[in-house]
């Protein structure tokens, strides 16, 4: 097992009903949930942490930093068209079925907000073999392979 910096974490956008990429990328966040099994490893993100969001089956797209915990979708706001409102008033989410329980601590959504350094469409997802993808919604990423591959195709200095 490769030694892990204290800083960087793989996110996974398991994309569909409840999370889409294009609103992670748009309103700055990382998310998942409909079960603790999903959430629970979002906890691990606490700000100042860097977080390195990859669709599973299509790759790396986004790398930013995280400004707040995790909090419920229904706690979460975002600024649209100058004002700040909860991310569920929104009307133009592409995740169909964001709200879906939640009123549910269990099975909500969760959010954790990110201020992104650089983003992607899922079109141009960076992907290689042998970079790093796990199940779990958030882990530590330690694989050097992947880090090495990430800070140049991003730009990132460190």
């Amino acid at each position: 097992k490769e030694v892990w910096n204290g800083v960087d974490f793989y996110a996974a956008i398991g994309e569909g009903h409840h999370r889409r990429w294009e609103d992670c990328r748009r309103y700055g966040f990382v998310s998942a949930g409909q079960g603790r099994w999903y959430s629970a490893s979002l906890h691990q993100l606490a700000p100042g942490a860097r977080v390195f969001a990859c669709i599973p089956k299509r790759g790396y797209v986004g790398v930013g930093t995280v400004t707040e915990s995790a909090v419920r979708v229904r706690d979460f706001r975002v600024v649209n068209d100058g004002a700040e409102i909860p991310i569920l008033d929104v009307e133009d989410l592409e995740a169909p079925a964001m709200d879906e329980n939640a009123d549910d601590p269990e099975l909500s959504e969760y959010l954790v907000r990110v201020e992104w350094l650089k983003t992607l469409s899922a079109q141009e997802a960076i992907w290689e073999k042998g970079m790093y993808a796990n199940q779990n919604s958030a882990t530590k990423l330690r694989n050097k392979f992947t880090l090495d591959r990430l800070a140049e195709h991003f730009g990132l200095s460190d």
